[in-house]
């Protein structure tokens, strides 16, 4: 797992992540930098967060999404080519790498991320959703996020697919 605190030093991109309308419930595959140049704030910080990762380019491309959420958490889960798993659930193809970042200077209560180690539900990881923090680990690894008591949890997601690609009209 890697955790970077004040991830972005641009304030503008910053000042851009506050506005309500960046956080309409949206979700994407970008396929790369080295094939398509970003096109939208969302695909600028795909490559922030991805481009110091080894061997990147040689990637089926990101899976990405942005979440907002209040309330019930979310209940433990692998990220995973959803549209395989259910037509076979024994066969779990998991994203290689996946990246959390909460670019929105919320005021929250609760809606910590849990990640679960050897599916050992006693040891767990808890990171709490700061701003401006990106949080790096296998998405294949059970996790959650805890019940939000008071205000508005908001992340984006992106998942790195090296040797698989999920269908894309599932992700939409």
């Amino acid at each position: 797992m890697i955790l970077l605190d004040d991830f972005v030093k641009d304030k503008a991109i910053l000042q851009e992540l506050e506005k309500e309308s960046m956080w309409v419930s949206s979700r994407g595959w970008y396929d790369g930098w080295w094939d398509t140049p970003p096109s939208n704030l969302w695909e600028h910080l795909i490559k922030a967060i991805w481009s110091h990762y080894p061997d990147v380019e040689q990637s089926h491309g990101f899976e990405w999404w942005t979440n907002t959420q209040e309330g019930e958490g979310l209940s433990w889960h692998q990220d995973k080519d959803e549209v395989l798993a259910e037509a076979d659930n024994s066969n779990i193809v998991c994203p290689e790498f996946g990246a959390i970042f909460y670019p929105y200077p919320h005021k929250i209560e609760g809606g910590m991320l849990e990640i679960m180690f050897g599916n050992d539900q006693d040891i767990v990881e808890r990171i709490s959703p700061v701003y401006n923090r990106l949080v790096m680990f296998d998405p294949g690894q059970f996790h959650r996020v805890r019940k939000v008591y008071s205000g508005k949890r908001r992340a984006f997601i992106v998942n790195l697919w090296k040797n698989h690609t999920p269908p894309k009209e599932s992700m939409y």
